[in-house]
C-alpha cells in the first residue's frame, strides 16, 4: 500500500506506530515482594516502634544525634531553583522564560502555603526525628477539588504499617512522567510502578493510605481500590521516606548496630544514679566483739542511705550482751569493742565507668558520621578544622538526605503539575565569608571578567540590603566590556552633537546668504 493510499484509509503507518510505540514503555519491575511476616494484612516491622521510641527517650546521646540530624537536613528551609539543564539567563525564547516564570511562581505559592499552621520546614524536621528514631517516617498528603497536591500534614510513622496487597492489586500502575529527550524537547514518558499501601493502627481500629503518586481511588475504611469510591471516603497519600535497608521494607534505623551500647550506657547511668539513692553496696563492716549495737545504733545504719544524710555524723552505741543466761561481772562489762571497716573507697571518689560511656558515645556518633562539633563532644576545635569538618559533614551527610528528600516531592508533584524548568530544593547553611569573597574575586573583578549582576549577591551581603539586579543589556555584560560599549556611546554621541553643530553652522551660512541675495535683487529693482 502506498503513502497516499494509507493516508487515504486513516489507518497510521508503520513508523508512525512504531514512534507512539516508542512514547509507551511497557516494561516494569517484576521482582517479588517479601510479606513473610505478616500479622493479619500488615507487614510486621524489623523492630517494635514503641520500643525503639523508648529507647531514644531514655538515652542521653540520642536525643542530641537525632536532633543534630533533623536541625541540618531541615531547619535552614526551602526554596526554588531552575534545574541543573536549564540556563535561564542564557536562555533566548522568551515564551520559555515566561513559562519558566509561572512555574517558579507557583511552586513559590505551593510550598509557602502548604501548611497552613507550621512552615514546611517543621513539618520535614518532625518527619526526619521520626526517621531517625524507628528507621522511617509519613507524611500526610492532600489534594484540591482539581486533584492537585495543595496540603500536607506531618504523620506519626509508628502508627503506620505497610499493608499487604492482594493478588490482583500486584499489578504495575501506569503513570507519566515529563522527561527531556536528545532534541531538548520535554515529553511525557510512561512507566509503571508496584505501588504501596498504609495503614495506621491505633487503638484496634484501621485508616488505610495510598502511597504518594498512586492514581488509584482507595478506600480508606475498607482498604479496597475501585472506580467508585465515593469522594468522602477516598484515602489521603503517605509520603514515605525510609533509611534504606536490604533486609526491609520499612527501613531501620542508623544506630542498631551500636543498640549494646545504647544500652550498656543507660544501664551505668542508672547504677551511677543508685549510689546517690541508695549508697555504695557494703560500703564498710561493722565489727562488734563481746557486745551488741543498740536498736537505736541498728535503725541509724539502716536510714543513713542517700543524698539526704551526707554530711552527717553516725553514732553508734554499743552494750554488753543482756540475754538469759549471761551474767554480766566487773570483768567483762568493759570489755565491748566495735571496729568499722572500709571496703570500698573507690565507690566514693567518682562515677564509675565514665570511660566505657565516653567510648559508647564515640560509637554511637560514628553510627551517625557525625564530628564531634556537632554534639558538642569536643573542645580543640579551631576555626579551620571546624570549618573543615561543618563543610565535610554537609557533603556526605546532609546534602544527600536532602536530596533524597525532595526527590520525593519534585518527583511527584512536578510531574502532576506538568513544571519542567523548576524545582524545590532544602537549604542548607552559608559556608561564604564576605572577605574571602571579596579577595577572591578581586582578580576577576580587576581583568574586567566580572559582570555586575555578579557582584549584586557579595554586596547584598556586606550591606545587609536587597539590591534588584541590572537588565541585560547592562547587568550581564562584562565590566570592561560594558565600559568599552559606554565610552563608544559617547563618542557616538559626540559626534553626533559635533555633526549637529555643523549642520547649524551651515544652515545659518545659508540663511545670511539668501538674505545677501534678497537684498542684492531689490537694490537693482530700485534702480
Amino acid at each position: 500500500m502506498s503513502k497516499e493510499n494509507r493516508k487515504s484509509t486513516g489507518h497510521p503507518g508503520i513508523f508512525e506506530m512504531m514512534k507512539e510505540a516508542e512514547k509507551k514503555i511497557v516494561t516494569s519491575s517484576k521482582q517479588l515482594e517479601d510479606f513473610k511476616e505478616l500479622y493479619g494484612d500488615v507487614l510486621h516491622p524489623p523492630y517494635e516502634p514503641k520500643d525503639l521510641l523508648r529507647i531514644v527517650e531514655e538515652s542521653s546521646i540520642l536525643k542530641q544525634y537525632i536532633n543534630a540530624m533533623s536541625t541540618n537536613i531541615a531547619m535552614f528551609g526551602h526554596g526554588i531553583k531552575y534545574k541543573d539543564d536549564f540556563d535561564y539567563d542564557r536562555e533566548e525564547d522568551e515564551t520559555v522564560k515566561k513559562e519558566a516564570d509561572r512555574e517558579w511562581d507557583k511552586l513559590t505559592r505551593l510550598y509557602k502555603y502548604i501548611n497552613p499552621t507550621e512552615p514546611f520546614k517543621k513539618v520535614i524536621e518532625k518527619m526526619i526525628i521520626d526517621r531517625e528514631s524507628i528507621g522511617w517516617g509519613t507524611i500526610e498528603v492532600m489534594r484540591d477539588g482539581k486533584g492537585e497536591v495543595s496540603h500536607i500534614e506531618y504523620c506519626r510513622a509508628a502508627n503506620i504499617r505497610i499493608a499487604r496487597l492482594k493478588s490482583e492489586e500486584y499489578n504495575p500502575i501506569e503513570f507519566e512522567v515529563i522527561e527531556k529527550d536528545d532534541n531538548g524537547e520535554y515529553t511525557t514518558q510512561t512507566y509503571f510502578k508496584k505501588f504501596k499501601k498504609f495503614v495506621q493502627l491505633i487503638g484496634g481500629n484501621k485508616r488505610y493510605f495510598k502511597e504518594f503518586g498512586d492514581p488509584r481511588h482507595l478506600n480508606y475504611e475498607t482498604g479496597e481500590y475501585g472506580d467508585n469510591v465515593p469522594e468522602e471516603r477516598r484515602a489521603n497519600e503517605i509520603a514515605f521516606f525510609p533509611i534504606h535497608d536490604p533486609s526491609t521494607d520499612y527501613g531501620i534505623p542508623r544506630w542498631t548496630g551500636s543498640l549494646v551500647d545504647v544500652i550498656g550506657n543507660r544501664s551505668s547511668e542508672v547504677l551511677n544514679f543508685t549510689y546517690f539513692e541508695s549508697g555504695t553496696m557494703l560500703p564498710a563492716a561493722i565489727i562488734v566483739d563481746g557486745g551488741q549495737l543498740t536498736e537505736e545504733s541498728i535503725l541509724a545504719l539502716q536510714e543513713g542511705k542517700g543524698i539526704g544524710n551526707a554530711f552527717k555524723l553516725l553514732l553508734l552505741e554499743t552494750a554488753p550482751f543482756e540475754g538469759e543466761g549471761t551474767i554480766i561481772t566487773e570483768s567483762n562489762k568493759n570489755k565491748v569493742t566495735t571496729k568499722i571497716e572500709k571496703l570500698a573507697d573507690t565507690m566514693n571518689k567518682d562515677a564509675l565507668f565514665q570511660e566505657y560511656q565516653k567510648n559508647n558515645k564515640e560509637k554511637v556518633r560514628d553510627n551517625f558520621r557525625l564530628p564531634p562539633i556537632f554534639t558538642g563532644q569536643s573542645s580543640d576545635y579551631t576555626r579551620a578544622t571546624a570549618e573543615t569538618a561543618r563543610k565535610i559533614a554537609e557533603e556526605q551527610i546532609f546534602v544527600p538526605e536532602r536530596e533524597d528528600i525532595t526527590s520525593i516531592f519534585n518527583t511527584i508533584i512536578n510531574n502532576e503539575l506538568g513544571i519542567k524548568y523548576v524545582e524545590m530544593y532544602l537549604r542548607g547553611p552559608n559556608f561564604s565569608n564576605i572577605i574571602e569573597k571579596s579577595e577572591a574575586l578581586s582578580p576577576y573583578i580587576q581583568a574586567g571578567a566580572a559582570t555586575p549582576n555578579m557582584l549584586i549577591e557579595p554586596l547584598e551581603e556586606l550591606l545587609g540590603v536587597n539590591i534588584d539586579p541590572l537588565p541585560d543589556e547592562i547587568g550581564n555584560i562584562p565590566i570592561e566590556l560594558l565600559k568599552l560599549q559606554l565610552s563608544m556611546r559617547q563618542q557616538d554621541l559626540s559626534d553626533s552633537k559635533m555633526e549637529i553643530e555643523k549642520s547649524d553652522k551651515t544652515i545659518d551660512v545659508l540663511y545670511e546668504m539668501m538674505s545677501e541675495i534678497k537684498k542684492y535683487l531689490s537694490d537693482n529693482n530700485d534702480e
